[in-house]
Order: C-alpha cells, then sequence, then structure tokens
C-alpha cells in the first residue's frame, strides 16, 4: 500500500473556536485524510511576542520529529513567522501559508510595532512555497499580488456542518415563547470584533418584549459587556451562553445574525450563521461582502454606524416575511459559494500540486 504523505497542520490553542481552527479541523476529519496522513501542530493560544526562542524551539523540535511532507499554518502574524523560520532550520520546504489575516490589520498597534509585523509579514510571504487567501479581500492586498506567482488564489474556509447530539433547547432553558425573535452574536468578544458597538446598539435601542439577544464567545471585553447589561437591568433581554460546541445547534433555533466587526478577512461565524438559514446585519469591511449582499440575505452596515444597526435590526423585526426571505436567499449563496465539497477539492489539488513541484 502507497505510504501517504504526511501534512502537518497547524492549531492554535487545542479547543479555541477560531476560524482557522475549525477550518483546519474540518480538513483533518474530511475524507482528506484517506490520502494524506494529517498531524495537528497545537500552539499555545498566548501572545508568541516577536523574539521568543523558545517558541521557535518548540515549533522546530516537533518539525523534526513529525518530518512532515508539507506544513499548513495560518498566518500571516507572527504564528505564521515562527513556523515559517522553524520550517527552513527543520530543512522543509513545502510550506503551505494559509492567509487567513494580517496583524497590521489590527486596530490596536502602534505605528513601530505595526511596521515590524508589516515586514515579518512580508519576509513570511516571500519565503512561503506556495500560499492562498481565504478571501478575494486577501487576494487584492497589494503585498499578495507582488507575489502572486506563489498564490494559489483563493479557498475559502470550511464551514462547520455537525450538529451535536447533546445541545440545549434555549427557549426552554430561558423560558422564552416560540414567537420570541432571537438576535444571535457569535465571536470572540472583543472590542475588535466591534462588541463594545453591538452593546451601544443594546443600550441605545428600545428592546420590544418579543425580541432577544444571545452572546456566544468569551473574550476580553465579555466581563465589561456582561457588566453593563447588568447596570442597565437589561438581564432579560441579554443572555450569555460563553464558549459553546454546539453552534450549529443553537443558531438552528435563532431568527437573525449580528456581528460589529471592525475587520474581517472572512467571518467563519458568518458562514455558520448562512448555513443554517439566518439573514445577517453585519459590517461593510473586509471580505464580509462577499458573503452578504446588502438587501438580500443581509444588511451591510459601517461598523461604527449604531444607528444604521439598530435601523437595520428594527427593519427584521418587524417584517417576518422579510426575515424568512433573507434567511433563505443566505442558505443559497452559501450552498453556491461556500460548498464543503468544492472547497476540500480545492485543498486536495493544492496538496497535489504542492508535491508535485520542486
Amino acid at each position: 500500500m502507497k505510504k501517504r504523505p504526511t501534512i502537518l497542520i497547524t492549531f492554535r490553542g487545542s479547543s479555541i473556536p477560531s476560524g482557522p481552527n475549525k477550518s483546519h479541523e474540518t480538513i483533518m476529519k474530511s475524507n482528506l485524510k484517506n490520502y494524506y496522513n494529517f498531524k495537528p501542530l497545537i500552539l499555545p493560544y498566548k501572545r508568541f511576542g516577536i523574539f521568543n526562542l523558545k517558541m521557535l524551539l518548540y515549533i522546530y523540535n516537533k518539525i523534526k520529529k513529525i518530518k512532515p511532507d508539507i506544513v499548513h499554518f495560518g498566518g500571516l502574524q507572527l504564528e505564521g513567522f515562527y513556523i515559517l523560520i522553524a520550517c527552513k532550520l527543520a530543512g522543509v520546504k513545502k510550506t503551505v501559508l494559509a492567509i487567513h489575516g494580517s496583524s497590521i490589520e489590527s486596530t490596536e498597534l502602534n505605528g513601530f510595532k505595526r511596521y515590524l509585523l508589516f515586514v515579518i509579514e512580508k519576509f513570511t510571504l516571500k519565503n512561503s512555497f506556495i500560499f492562498y487567501g481565504i478571501s478575494k479581500y486577501i487576494c487584492n492586498w497589494d503585498e499578495v499580488k507582488k507575489y502572486s506567482y506563489k498564490c494559489f488564489g483563493i479557498i475559502y474556509n470550511v464551514p462547520d456542518d455537525n450538529f451535536n447530539k447533546n445541545s440545549i433547547d434555549i427557549r426552554s432553558v430561558f423560558g422564552w415563547e416560540k414567537d420570541v425573535i432571537i438576535i444571535v452574536s457569535h465571536s470572540r468578544i472583543t472590542k475588535e470584533k466591534g462588541y463594545n458597538t453591538l452593546l451601544n446598539v443594546i443600550l441605545n435601542m428600545s428592546i420590544p418584549e418579543n425580541l432577544k439577544f444571545v452572546i456566544i464567545g468569551t473574550g476580553e471585553f465579555l466581563q465589561e459587556f456582561q457588566n453593563k447589561i447588568e447596570e442597565f437591568k437589561l438581564n432579560n433581554s441579554v443572555k450569555f451562553l460563553g464558549y459553546r460546541n454546539d453552534i450549529n445547534n443553537i443558531l438552528k433555533q435563532c431568527n437573525i445574525f449580528i456581528l460589529c466587526t471592525k475587520h474581517e478577512t472572512l467571518s467563519i461565524s458568518l458562514l455558520e450563521a448562512g448555513y443554517n438559514g439566518l439573514p445577517s446585519i453585519v459590517s461593510k469591511v473586509g471580505g464580509i461582502p462577499e458573503i452578504v449582499i446588502d438587501g438580500f440575505n443581509g444588511f451591510l452596515v459601517d461598523p461604527n454606524d449604531v444607528k444604521g444597526f439598530i435601523n437595520s435590526i428594527n427593519i427584521l423585526v418587524k417584517d417576518e416575511f422579510k426575515r424568512k426571505e433573507m434567511g433563505i436567499n443566505a442558505k443559497q449563496i452559501i450552498e453556491a459559494n461556500f460548498n464543503k465539497e468544492k472547497i476540500l477539492k480545492r485543498i486536495f489539488e493544492l496538496y497535489k500540486e504542492v508535491l508535485k513541484r520542486e
């Protein structure tokens, strides 16, 4: 029997529900495992730091031990830089860089650090064996286009289509009637993901009795968010579920998805919402317009436009027909453009191409 090529594929934290982690997990568990021997490379979730020899040595030792044919890693960011250096030191030439984002997109970086990360990320692009972007938005970045001869093109994140048998009925848990409209938001609870904006939306709108918000996820802004909801006595209207491993089950019970993110290359949470037939109210940033067509399967709003988000919520809450029609359209867009089998076929073709190149 022919030996399957070994693919070392990265994860940031062992159980962090990020877009790259979910996508890489879906790849590993797919039928591709019949053709490739996948091995996970678990990286700590904590910040890497610009000069972290301990981290570099850890990655190097893992690569030397496994001796992979290909290292498939997420980046750009410092994670990608360390993995690429470790691969070069370990003698692994064939690297696949999946560009999920860039540190310089962060809204919280100062000038010097932003410039330093720009140089590091440029080095990673230039020295990767091959790379791809997870959205058209990424593939249109100037630095990506500069190395287009190394670009395999666009391979979207693989949406999770699994349902958990041990889930909850959120209407029963919170004592909500069947006609209650549930707006759900699922991501890292940080200011970069726009949860300060969502908080302002909730605090500045008149919430009808039949409207509830469900917030899924953890993050550095979660405690402040919860404190404000407590302070304004909105506990009956806003519920926090924390980290969940039954996202699809919960989304299926909701009516509208909202994400007020400041920047986004391509939101896997938004893909999951569309997969479950939810209309979305989301920021008009990055790769999001590749998923949401304004007025067709959701609404696109400027990320800091609190009134714009409130107006969009009111439209969908009051108009049941529009809400359901947009949900049907959302499902159709996911099935047509973000089909799991098509995406996995692209990954298969990518690995095949890398293995035959010298």
